[in-house]
Formats: structure tokens, sequence, C-alpha cells
């Protein structure tokens, strides 16, 4: 059985993970083991670390990407619902479909994105009912 860990050591290695030191860095600079780490972690309704700075700014930017991306693809599909003879020559339902899953999706990560910045939950734009 290992020795209890003194409460100044827990409240030191709790205050580096949420002044964005990882939990692999954390636990060595303070001679516990990450198991114990991610438990007090827990514990202390803190739950899992969040994504260091660098990394967490690189997902919200690829995300920014993707969302310009989607925008830019349902304004394309938009202007080809507009186009009488291409609606006469095709199916429309496929691309009705296509245009519904990627404005679903565009909104959720709206939502989840709008609540990131705000410190909050994310709720969702339209309840299923």
């Amino acid at each position: 059985m290992a020795a209890p860990i003194d409460p100044e050591t827990r409240a030191a290695a709790l205050a580096d993970t949420l002044a964005g030191m990882s939990v692999n860095a954390a636990s060595k600079k303070h001679g516990v083991s990450r198991r114990a780490l991610m438990e007090w972690r827990e514990q202390s309704g803190l739950g899992a670390p969040v994504p260091q700075t660098p990394v967490r700014e690189q997902i919200w930017a690829e995300v920014d990407l993707y969302l310009l991306e989607a925008l830019q693809t349902m304004r394309a599909h938009l202007r080809i619902g507009r186009d009488e003879a291409w609606i006469k020559d095709h199916d429309t339902a496929g691309l009705a479909a296509l245009h519904n899953a990627i404005a679903e999706k565009v909104a959720r990560m709206v939502e989840v994105e709008e609540a990131a910045t705000m410190g909050a939950e994310p709720t969702p734009i339209r309840q299923a009912g």
C-alpha cells in the first residue's frame, strides 16, 4: 500500500493541471502517479484535463476550417438548387439530404463552439420532440 500523499502535494498537482500543465508532467513534478492525479481530478469535480492551449487552438482552427468549408458547400448547393435546368435533369432528393445533413452538423458545431467560448454546456438549437 502506498503512503498517503499530503494535501499540499495534492493541491499543488491539481493546481498545475488547472494551469494547463499536462497530467503526465504534473505527476512527474510532484512525484505522484498519473492514475492518482486523474482520480483526484475526478473527485474534485474537474473531470478529464482540457488539452493544452496549443492543441486546443489547433482543434478549434480545424473546426473553423470545417465550418467554413461546410458553409461554402451549402452555398454551392443553394446555387445548384436555383438552376432549373439542373433540377429537371437530376434527382434532387440526394442533394437535399446531403444539404440537410451538413446543416445539422454545422448547427451542432456552432452550438458547441459557442458554448465553449462562454464556458457553458451546449444547448440544442432545436429540441427533439
